[in-house]
């Protein structure tokens, strides 16, 4: 097969029992992380195009590659010019012109045309590859993203999600292993981040007739339990602020059928706001476990929110009871 020289490439290559992760990024964060423009997208491994990853700048193949060729650029041939109007033609302006024999003047009369030879496959022999590490028994890491819902941000409104990427690592960790597998190495969740999508997901999964949300900021959130009284309270009242004297002596009255007490609050550590709680970080030994911790404190969360409650009739408020519902 026909030799080709590619530029020097240095390929640094993750062999695990899954396939193979490559990238040829020799950052981990910057500029040159974020547009990186990649030699790999063009390149056939053992015969087969890699398949974007989980993971910035890494690809995945299903195998350590023995072969590595790629596709040369499509040929163009008979290019020459034809008139736009066919029914234009004579020996001044004949129907197809040679392209070295256009002139300007008649230019915009013709169209450009040609036939296309694709580009041929070829083996490539200056790419090497640099083993940084071999897994065993790898897994891949939990399809993380969180709605952290939406926040005004330079005058815009920008759509917030809480994924991996969101996960901190040791810094011995991120300098001892390749990115690609620390997913499976110790892992948390900043408070802060946590603080973004526990209030989403309150806000998304409240049962408004059981609790309402008191407070909703940035930096502080309080949910308050909607509680039926067991014996409605009357209760009678003045208005000091009435305009006239007789408004103001006038005695109103209403009833209360619920009170509501506050089972929920938080801010987050980047805030510490007043008197509310900074919600903790949570810490797992990977990806997988952090996600399902994560999701075991949501729908916990969640549910003793929603869960009803009426006032004791035994013990005449003094005590709440759960109940099924409120029929």
């Amino acid at each position: 097969m026909k030799k080709d020289n590619d530029s020097n490439l240095i390929i640094d290559i993750v062999k695990t029992d899954k396939g193979c992760f490559i990238t040829d990024c020799k950052s981990i964060s910057g500029h040159n992380y974020n547009y990186h423009n990649s030699k790999i997208i063009n390149l056939y491994f053992n015969g087969k195009k890699p398949n974007n990853s989980f993971l910035k700048n890494w690809y995945f193949i299903d195998e350590y590659p023995t072969k590595i060729e790629k596709k040369e650029s499509d040929e163009r041939i008979n290019q020459r010019y034809e008139l736009k109007n066919p029914e234009m033609e004579s020996k001044a302006m004949p129907l197809v012109v040679e392209q070295s024999e256009m002139e300007d003047d008649i230019h915009h009369l013709y169209e450009l045309k040609y036939e296309t030879v694709e580009g041929g496959i070829v083996e490539v022999d200056d790419v090497s590859f640099d083993l940084i590490c071999e897994v065993d028994n790898f897994e891949f890491p939990a399809n993380v993203n969180h709605d952290g819902g939406t926040r005004r941000i330079d005058f815009n409104d920008k759509k917030i999600n809480i994924t991996n990427e969101n996960f901190n690592h040791q810094l011995l960790d991120k300098m001892a292993f390749p990115e690609i597998v620390l997913h499976n190495y110790p892992c948390e969740i900043s408070s802060v981040d946590l603080y973004i999508v526990v209030r989403q997901y309150i806000k998304d999964n409240i049962d408004h007739s059981v609790s309402k949300i008191s407070s909703d900021y940035d930096f502080c959130f309080e949910v308050k339990k909607i509680v039926p009284l067991h014996s409605p309270k009357k209760h009678t009242y003045t208005n000091p602020f009435a305009t006239t004297k007789k408004q103001r002596n006038k005695v109103h009255s209403r009833v209360s059928e619920y009170k509501e007490m506050t089972i929920f609050s938080m801010t987050h550590d980047g805030e510490n706001y007043k008197s509310y709680s900074p919600i903790k970080l949570i810490r797992a030994n990977n990806h997988n476990e952090l996600n399902e911790k994560i999701d075991k404190y949501l729908n916990d969360l969640i549910a003793y929110i929603n869960e009803p409650l009426v006032e004791c009739e035994h013990c005449k408020g003094l005590g709440w009871k759960a109940i099924e519902s409120f029929d």
